[in-house]
């Protein structure tokens, strides 16, 4: 088709538009259809294209959403070099593009919508036949830093001396109040310009914190996740997670003997399904046109009165459920990152998490942090506590309590158990 339209191919118009760095002595159409073949062999095959991309040390690696949106590139620029090898000079570049985005958008395609863009990936790729990179990597070089190496010194050696609790935000109230003055005392003999021009030119009195984030990453820092040099989790052992496992089955036969049950009709159930959002078949039980929910399956349920199950064997005797919980306070605590300089160098850490102390307190349904006795029942407790004859007179670790209270036996709780402090 090309021949037919003649020495037009040859324009300088035509070579400019797709073929502006080819030898002269071949042919503007066939050097389009060689790219009309490239893009196919892109398109097909993923090899191709990541060899037809252009990316530099710094880029990272393609990623499959980038492969998928130069795919598409390439299948417009497919679309509209076939439309101009066929059509043009009958047709403007402009009504390729236009009719090309046009088709492809009847068979789902609905990236772009102006022909300019189109027009855009053309002036990338007629260059050498390669796409850009979706994402390239542009080396930032701060101009202070590149003209005055002095103040790369003291930014380093501020930062490395103060990695414990460096930010950003100290980082740039340094530069705003201190460098400035720092760098012209070394430099002030060679430039002409006076502390306030010189704090003026690099505007270093609004010295923002993004600004201090981008020049310690340019200078080598990192704000990486903190290692422990020693790791003892029994957490996930094979032990705990065995027994785990078989407290969450104990614990669902626990809950049927416990208040935590709502039973509906079957009209009252369809009404909460149809007007208030439960999802159907999330009842734990249907029997005699009624059907059992667990109290925490719809939000309106919790504001009803809860019943035991009607599953719970009729020989025992109903649960209320506790648990304990407790909170360590430590002397070392850290933050999950640290700074670590140019040099690969971080905070030394104290080799323990120092001093602890601890709150521990029950928790329930029923009472959400603590329980709360009356005073009856605190009188109660005191007694078993306290009773010479109370098996429960004397702490499990006689040690410890006598290291840590001056005596074996437990004193009178005078609150109301609601939570204990270890110190």
């Amino acid at each position: 088709m090309a021949q037919m339209i003649g020495g037009r191919w040859e324009s300088k118009n035509m070579r400019n538009l797709f073929a502006p760095n080819s030898p002269l002595d071949v042919g503007v159409d066939v050097i389009l259809n060689s790219h009309i073949d490239l893009l196919e062999a892109m398109i097909n095959e993923p090899k191709v294209l990541v060899e037809n991309v252009e990316k530099t040390e710094e880029d990272s690696e393609l990623t499959y959403e980038n492969m998928f949106y130069i795919e598409k590139k390439a299948t417009y620029l497919r679309q509209a070099f076939t439309i101009a090898i066929e059509y043009m000079p009958d047709k403007t570049w402009q009504q390729c593009c236009e009719e090309a985005i046009q088709e492809l958008e009847n068979v789902g395609y609905k990236t772009i919508k102006n022909w300019q863009t189109l027009s855009d990936w053309n002036r990338a790729f007629r260059l050498n036949g390669k796409f850009t990179h979706p994402n390239p990597k542009k080396k930032y070089s701060p101009m202070l830093l590149d003209l005055y190496p002095e103040a790369k010194d003291l930014i380093c050696s501020f930062a490395s001396s103060n990695l414990g609790n460096l930010s950003c935000e100290r980082l740039a109230m340094y530069v705003r109040d201190d460098i400035a003055e720092e760098i012209y005392e070394k430099i002030g003999d060679e430039t002409e310009l006076t502390l306030e021009e010189f704090v003026d030119t690099f505007n270093l009195s609004e010295f923002s914190v993004a600004s201090a984030s981008r020049y310690l990453k340019y200078l080598g820092f990192k704000f990486c996740n903190r290692r422990k040099s020693y790791y003892n989790d029994k957490h996930e052992s094979e032990e705990n997670i065995e027994a785990r496992l078989k407290f969450i089955n104990n614990y669902h036969e626990y809950e049927k003997r416990a208040y935590l049950w709502v039973h509906l009709t079957e009209a009252e159930a369809l009404n909460f399904e149809q007007n208030k959002g439960l999802l159907p078949n999330t009842a734990a039980y249907l029997w005699d046109g009624m059907r059992e929910y667990h109290i925490d399956t719809h939000p309106e349920f919790q504001k009803m009165e809860p019943r035991l199950s009607v599953r719970k064997p009729d020989h025992v005797r109903p649960l209320f459920i506790f648990g304990q919980d407790e909170s360590a306070i430590k002397q070392h605590i850290y933050s999950n990152k640290c700074w670590v300089d140019h040099l690969g160098r971080t905070e030394l850490l104290p080799k323990s998490d120092g001093l602890s102390k601890i709150i521990s307190a029950f928790v329930s349904r029923k009472d959400g942090l603590g329980v709360y006795l009356t005073q009856d029942e605190l009188d109660e407790v005191n007694r078993q506590r306290t009773s010479e004859q109370s098996c429960c007179r004397n702490y499990v670790s006689e040690s410890s309590a006598i290291e840590i209270q001056g005596s074996k036996k437990k004193k009178k709780l005078t609150d109301k158990h609601a939570l204990i402090k270890y110190f």
